[in-house]
């Protein structure tokens, strides 16, 4: 009886873990504790102050200025960094932490002091 050579089984070896998937997982999957599960607004407030507010303050459509202002656009902030739409251009993208911090922040039902 023959038997495939050496070369043959390494192939499919190869294949079969290239077949297992991307390995692209989020943050959450990969490290869960890596964030707060019950991060504070003050927490949030500081990622959009870094990251939006110099964009996004008076005079512009979407003004982030207050408590209110980040609460009130709490899911399009989400969205808007999770699709990396925002921040645009040049400016660093949040990073794994910061989308994960801001997501479990709005899952948390955005608790803040301006309640």
């Amino acid at each position: 009886m023959n038997r495939p050579p050496r070369l043959l089984w390494v192939i499919l070896l190869l294949t079969a873990v290239a077949c297992q998937g991307s390995g692209d997982r989020t943050l959450n999957e990969v490290d869960p504790a890596a964030v707060s599960a019950d991060p504070t607004f003050d927490q949030v407030n500081a990622i959009v102050h870094r990251s939006c507010v110099p964009c996004h303050s008076e005079g512009n459509s979407l003004p982030l200025e207050n408590c209110l202002d980040v609460v009130a656009q709490r899911f399009s902030i989400l969205d808007q960094v999770t699709d990396n739409l925002m921040p645009p251009g040049a400016w660093p993208r949040l990073d794994d932490e910061e989308k994960l911090t801001i997501r479990r922040w709005v899952e948390n039902g955005a608790p803040s002091p301006c309640d």
